[in-house]
């Protein structure tokens, strides 16, 4: 995430598959706490995917 910050606009998406693992669930919640992010929608996929709204 630190890398992206500058490069995204108010609004933008940001996909994060495999999203039922632990680990990118961790990431997840750090981000948000974090960052001006906020996660606006997840899939069931066959390893979930989480999409995540930037706020900046």
């Amino acid at each position: 995430m630190p890398l992206l910050l500058g490069h995204l606009a108010r609004g933008a998406l940001i996909l994060l598959d495999d999203a039922d693992r632990s680990e990118e669930q961790t990431i997840v919640r750090r981000w948000e706490q974090h960052y001006p992010v906020r996660q606006v929608r997840s899939y069931p996929t066959e390893r979930g995917a989480v999409v995540l709204e930037y706020l900046g």
